[in-house]
Parts: C-alpha cells; sequence; structure tokens
C-alpha cells in the first residue's frame, strides 16, 4: 500500500521593502465576504466589505475603556464598527451609534466574518497550522518513532 505524500506550501520569502509594501497594500484594501444569519427560519446573506485593520488599530479599538465594565457585546460591536465597510461605496456601515440597533444575529454574523480576516482571536491561524502540518506524510513520523525505538550506538 502506498501513501499519497502531500506537498507542504513553503512561505513566501519577503524582502523588507516588499513586506512593508504588502502591508500597507493589505491595510488599504477591504476584502469581500458574505455574511449569512437566520432571522426565524429564514436565511439570509449579504455582501460587504472587511478592512484589515493593522495591529494599532486592534489595540486601539478597546483603549480608554475600563477592562472589568467592557463586555464581549461591547468588543463585537467595536470590531464591527472599524471591520464592516459597504462595498460599492467603501463607507463604513455603522458607527458607534447604530451599530446597537442592528439585530444581534447580524452583528453576529458581520464579526464572525470580520473575525474570518483579521483573525481577532488567532483561531484560523491555529487552523491554518493544523491543515500544514496534516500535510507531512505519517511514513516520515513513522521513520522518526523508529529511530527513537533504536538503541543508541555509543
Amino acid at each position: 500500500m502506498t501513501e499519497e505524500v502531500k506537498q507542504v506550501e513553503l512561505p513566501i520569502k519577503l524582502g523588507l521593502d516588499e513586506l512593508l509594501k504588502l502591508s500597507q497594500e493589505t491595510i488599504v484594501n477591504l476584502v469581500d465576504k458574505e455574511a449569512s444569519f437566520f432571522i426565524s427560519d429564514k436565511e439570509y446573506s449579504v455582501d460587504v466589505g472587511i478592512k484589515v485593520l493593522s495591529y494599532d488599530e486592534v489595540v486601539n479599538l478597546m483603549r480608554g475603556k475600563d477592562p472589568q465594565k467592557v463586555l464581549m457585546a461591547d468588543l463585537s460591536k467595536a470590531r464591527v464598527v472599524a471591520t464592516i465597510f459597504n462595498k460599492e461605496t467603501k463607507e463604513p456601515l455603522f458607527t458607534e451609534k447604530t451599530v446597537g440597533t442592528a439585530l444581534p444575529q447580524l452583528i453576529d454574523a458581520l464579526h464572525k466574518v470580520s473575525d474570518e480576516v483579521n483573525d481577532f482571536t488567532g483561531k484560523h491561524l491555529m487552523k491554518n497550522l493544523a491543515k500544514k502540518n496534516s500535510g507531512v506524510s505519517s511514513s516520515s513520523t513513522e521513520l522518526g518513532e523508529e529511530q527513537l525505538l533504536k538503541p543508541s550506538e555509543e
């Protein structure tokens, strides 16, 4: 029985100038996403533009707020306000005042697609790393196990 060896995709090596250019281009452009949600028994979806936040923008989302008083809902709303845009007009979809009037299902769906782009929790990075690691052939791990079982020759 032959095992199929999956090719592991190597990271793209960037020079410092290329890295800075990529970072700036990514932050300027909106990422098109579709958010789906349910109201009663009906499913709805909406196409939005997601802003990729810079490190400072993520850090500053809750700056000045008392961490003891901030709810997860407040954090979700702040992320939605900062990242969700009308993809045609490139204007923010919500303000701090209007985001609270939207349906919770919509805010949850918009937060979910924003997290897919900005990876606020690190969950998507871990998922990608797991996929990458699963590409390693089991026969190569078996070889490692065999080497561990052999007594060392001194």
